[in-house]
């Protein structure tokens, strides 16, 4: 799985580093194939190795490969996937 450099730009300010966002998408809560109506894209809701939420969205590249081009902490913008899977209690 390939990190562009550009998914990165979070990783300073929220204090997050590669292992944490791997953990995120080995380890996901929820997967959001076809996301935003791209059958390339994905997004992944999982916790990093402090057990913090995270979004990151995955393309698949030409070649196959996975490749991540967001990730930060889970923002109100996407909480709500987790709502549906668990409702808003």
């Amino acid at each position: 799985m390939i990190i562009i450099d550009s998914a990165r730009k979070h990783y300073n300010r929220e204090n997050l580093k590669d292992e944490d966002v791997l953990h995120a998408v080995k380890y996901y809560i929820v997967k959001v194939p076809n996301f935003e109506g791209d059958i390339d894209k994905t997004l992944y809701i999982g916790t990093d190795t402090s057990v913090r939420l995270l979004e990151v969205i995955i393309v698949e590249n030409i070649a196959g490969e996975e490749v991540i081009i967001h990730a930060q902490k889970l923002t109100k913008k996407y909480i709500h996937y987790l709502e549906i899977i668990y409702g808003d209690n």
